[in-house]
């Protein structure tokens, strides 16, 4: 391998489909490359493998999906137990927490008006991209300020001005704006989907991310973590269902106009 070339190449590994990502050279930079059909561990290792040898890099990134309360589950295990066939090929082998990648890559894409049809077979890429991005910002981050630590938003206050941008606290009192994406109301609770409008140690611009609204002791609402899994995924399962239904309409505007 040329020690010039910093290439990392992202896998966002389900059971039927790969979505692929690269970097540049450099490392700083990355593109969604492809989404490879899955057929089983030996064809799977030997299409990474040419991957490898393609772009001069034995270096994988492989998004790792934990439970959205840090734990991991079935799928983690089973990405992990491809980075050991990986690993056995010679490979060297990473991590990165892909909670929330999905809905990221989804947004963009249909924020790029692409066809419903058409996102089924870009979303894995896309997300693979958003993997490799986090990581690849991770980094950066790391080599500017050695030894920080991540630390959760909790007990964060809002603000919100005219322009839907909401300020938070984090935990040191520091001021982090985010774009408030929509509100959603799930079992007579209700939800905001924000992204993030700046790099933060815990996640990089353009990330999405869900807070439940609920009421301080003074009856002012606040946002928290939702600390449920279920009650995240279920949440994130409608916020999805609301982007398609929104495309729907779009489309549906777009076909009126036309005609």
């Amino acid at each position: 391998m040329d020690e010039a070339n910093r290439r990392v190449i992202a896998l966002d590994l389900g059971d039927v489909r790969m979505g692929v990502a690269v970097s540049d050279a450099t490392g700083t930079i990355a593109q969604p490359l492809e989404v490879y059909r899955r057929v089983g561990y030996s064809p799977d290792c030997q299409y990474v493998l040419s991957l490898s040898r393609r772009f001069n890099t034995r270096r994988i990134l492989l998004g790792l999906p934990l439970n959205m309360d840090g734990t991991q589950g079935a799928q983690a295990g089973k990405v992990r137990a491809f980075g050991d066939v990986l690993t056995l090929a010679g490979l060297t082998v990473m991590y990165q927490d892909e909670r929330m990648t999905t809905l990221t890559a989804e947004r963009a894409l249909v924020e790029g008006r692409m066809r419903r049809e058409d996102r089924r077979e870009t979303v894995d890429k896309v997300a693979a991209a958003v993997i490799l991005e986090q990581w690849l910002a991770a980094q950066a981050n790391q080599a500017a300020c050695p030894g920080g630590g991540n630390e959760d938003m909790m007990n964060m206050d809002m603000e919100q001005d005219q322009a839907e941008i909401i300020q938070l606290q984090d935990e040191q009192g520091n001021d982090v704006d985010f774009e408030h994406l929509m509100t959603l109301e799930y079992q007579g609770s209700y939800y905001v989907v924000l992204e993030a409008v700046q790099d933060m140690e815990d996640c990089m611009q353009g990330e999405s991310i869900i807070l439940k609204i609920v009421q301080d002791e003074d009856g002012q609402d606040t946002y928290v973590t939702i600390e449920d899994e279920h009650e995240l995924q279920a949440v994130l399962n409608k916020c999805l269902a609301v982007m398609e239904e929104e495309d729907q309409e779009d489309g549906e505007d777009e076909d009126g106009d036309e005609e």
